[in-house]
């Protein structure tokens, strides 16, 4: 707010539930601040983070089930080792199955890349 806007108005006569009492009724008075406007998003980056795990789980419905199992669970934080000891698979499967995800992944975001053009 600069010295030359005038202050923030709340009246009585302009909103829902005017010349009530109790829990419809509204004051009038002066704001400091006007709040800035909430949205259903927590934060200025949710929606971003949102787009994100949609893109996320697109891709990964793109790929072959064995490498989708293998990127998602190395998308969670697993290691190759833990991944081939939970899926009964080797390591060098794992690690196959990953480079195949990883490339099919770049196929798939150039693609999205050139459709965004």
């Amino acid at each position: 707010m600069t010295d030359h806007d005038p202050p923030a108005t709340t009246s009585a006569q302009h909103l829902p539930g005017a010349g009530q009492t109790g829990a419809g009724a509204f004051v009038r008075g002066t704001v400091d601040e006007v709040p800035e406007p909430t949205s259903l998003l927590p934060h200025p980056d949710a929606y971003a983070d949102w787009e994100d795990q949609h893109m996320s789980l697109a891709l990964l419905r793109s790929l072959p089930p064995r490498q989708r199992q293998v990127l998602a669970w190395t998308l969670d934080g697993y290691a190759p080792a833990k991944i081939a000891e939970q899926l009964s698979m080797t390591s060098e499967a794992v690690r196959a199955g990953l480079k195949k995800a990883r490339l099919a992944a770049v196929r798939y975001l150039a693609a999205r890349k050139d459709d965004d053009r």
